[in-house]
């Protein structure tokens, strides 16, 4: 009798939402259920990352994610190193998909699951083999008609992170299914950690006001509007944030800039962690998260706020404010960002029984949509459906 199992594709080289969400996915229908899972990527960082989570991974050939990238139009060729990565992958595409076609003709699992919309040399290569293709879409860029009809041809199910993701497949909608990534509640439990500890070994005295972002130093991500509006504040305020660090001596003109902001008295009230694995215990040291992205994208940060019982203010941005219920768990602030971030961080360190009902709130939302166990079961009965359909049954 074959045995059910399942090949998971990872498209990404660093750490960040989508391993952290398919790695709780994995490991709960590992737990919860009989199917074998495997998790394929061409990145030997991420091997270690997955084989450290007691994952079985495997290396995996090139993806050529920047043309899918530039074909959901997350990325473009509009400069130099843009056309010359995209040329690259057109030339390396048929290549790509060659050797996944060998190595898929190799493996023994029935269903691929594909961790990103950016991995059309896996979805061609797993059709050409007659594997069972489950997309995972988690971007929430402006995927074109003609891009949504070709990734919605080459899957037999769609699994998307929010109804945002889901509206690009139009009246499309009989292969596709809203899955939240799930958050790890208890690697955010506020117990869990020693929130004036964190603020002593980061220099912060312990009853500042702090704001805490993820993502590092990105303009995609609000940085610099971060770094203003704290400055603009009446009352005192200081910022963590989390992810790709100040390049004090770059000449790129986005890290200049953040680097005379960061000049005088707000040099200290700054702090730049780098890139972590753990984001949480930052959060957690924290009052408020803010996520000003500047491209429609699933805020993962806010709801693994909303798991710390943390409030956040986010800008409005097609797939981040929608998931934010504004004056209940969080603000939602227009243009001027950086004024409007200030009223609002002077409204609620003004008011701390705000910040606390807020944080509640969010916590009730976080569980109702991020739960890991419901994420799970959700994610293994789509599977299950499709291991019936081939005849596979329980050994």
């Amino acid at each position: 009798m074959a045995e059910k199992s399942i090949l998971f594709i990872h498209h990404g080289t660093i750490m960040g939402g989508a391993p952290v969400s398919l790695t709780l996915q994995v490991k709960g229908i590992i737990n919860e259920s009989n199917i074998q899972c495997r998790i394929a990527c061409n990145n030997e960082k991420m091997q270690k990352f997955f084989s450290k989570k007691e994952i079985n991974s495997t290396p995996w050939p090139y993806t050529c994610n920047y043309l899918g990238k530039v074909l959901i139009r997350w990325s473009n060729a509009n400069n130099l190193k843009g056309l010359y990565l995209l040329l690259r992958d057109c030339f390396l595409f048929p290549g790509s998909i060659m050797l996944q076609v060998f190595a898929l003709k190799k493996s023994k699992e029935r269903i691929v699951h594909l961790n990103s919309a950016v991995l059309f040399s896996s979805a061609i290569a797993a059709k050409i083999t007659g594997k069972k293709i489950v997309w995972h879409i988690r971007e929430a860029s402006h995927i074109p008609k003609t891009v949504a009809s070709i990734i919605y041809y080459f899957s037999d199910r769609i699994v998307c992170i929010s109804p945002v993701e889901a509206s690009r497949f139009g009246g499309k909608r009989e292969k596709v299914t809203v899955v939240y990534n799930p958050v790890n509640f208890i690697q955010f439990n506020p117990d869990k950690y020693n929130r004036l500890c964190i603020r002593r070994e980061l220099g912060i005295p312990e009853n500042a006001n702090v704001v805490v972002t993820l993502g590092g130093v990105n303009p995609r991500k609000g940085t610099a509007e971060i770094i203003s509006g704290i400055k603009k504040c009446d009352t005192e305020v200081f910022a963590i944030i989390v992810g790709p660090e100040l390049q004090q001596k770059s000449n790129n003109p986005y890290h200049k800039n953040i680097s005379e902001m960061c000049q005088g008295e707000t040099k200290s009230k700054v702090i730049f962690t780098g890139i972590v694995e753990n984001p949480a215990p930052y959060i957690i040291a924290s009052d408020v998260l803010t996520f000003i992205g500047k491209t429609p994208h699933f805020p993962r940060p806010v709801f693994e706020a909303w798991a710390a019982k943390t409030p956040v203010i986010v800008n409005e941005m097609e797939g981040i404010s929608n998931n934010v219920d504004h004056g209940m768990n969080g603000f939602v602030i227009s243009e001027p960002i950086d004024d409007t971030l200030a009223e609002n961080f002077d409204l609620l360190f003004n008011n701390h029984d705000l910040l606390d009902k807020m944080g509640a709130e969010g916590y009730k939302k976080a569980v109702e949509y991020t739960s890991p166990e419901k994420s799970a079961k959700k994610l293994e009965s789509i599977f299950q459906e499709i291991f019936s359909s081939l005849g596979v049954q329980d050994s």
